[in-house]
């Protein structure tokens, strides 16, 4: 997807996985060639571009999420959020990036 001048404050769900099992959502300057790849293990990628702060793209933000937003309130997320005593889960995710200018 070419973000441009879309204005966006939204979940992303159905990751597509790599072969390396992990899914990658990347972003790229298009002018200087710069690019972040933000990797997660599963979950949904939430996505913001601060058009609506103060200072309109000022900053850009991908979040990787395992559930998504407000599912604390949500009984249809709840199989999701549920953890059992002395249980635990973790939730993988990184970034990499490629600052240098072509």
């Amino acid at each position: 997807m070419i973000l441009g001048e879309r204005v966006l404050d939204v979940a992303f769900t159905d990751l597509i996985t790599s072969p390396d099992g992990l899914a990658h959502s990347t972003i790229t300057d298009p002018t200087s060639g710069r690019t972040i790849d933000v990797w997660q293990e599963r979950g949904l990628m939430h996505v913001f571009t601060s058009d609506t702060v103060t200072r309109p793209r000022a900053s850009f933000a991908m979040e990787p999420v395992e559930v998504m937003t407000n599912s604390l309130n949500r009984p249809d997320q709840a199989a999701a959020i549920r953890l059992e005593p002395g249980a635990r889960r973790s939730f993988r995710f990184g970034a990499t990036t490629n600052l240098e200018t072509p």
